[in-house]
């Protein structure tokens, strides 16, 4: 019961704003996805970044191949993952 509160504020963080509509990429609800596509790692976090700024931590191509999840630390702190799409 302590964590209720906890738990309260993260679904809070993450509920989509009134009158905007939420479509998540499909298997990644919480990562936001860039519209352009990369065909290596090095890319794909420019594209990342060049969206959202930042540093980049890290980024992973996943086993399908189709597209890289790339880690950023923003200015204010956060950090946000973006998927880009492969070729």
């Amino acid at each position: 019961m302590r964590h209720l509160p906890m738990i309260i504020a993260a679904l809070l963080c993450f509920a989509p704003l009134a009158g905007q509509s939420a479509s998540p990429t499909k298997g990644y609800p919480l990562y936001a996805q860039a519209s352009n596509s990369a065909s290596s790692s090095a890319e794909a976090a420019r594209i990342a970044q060049a969206r959202y700024g930042g540093k980049v931590l890290k980024v992973k191509r996943e086993q399908d191949g189709r597209r890289y999840k790339v880690r950023l630390l923003l200015d204010d702190g956060r950090v946000k993952d973006v998927v880009v799409k492969g070729d």
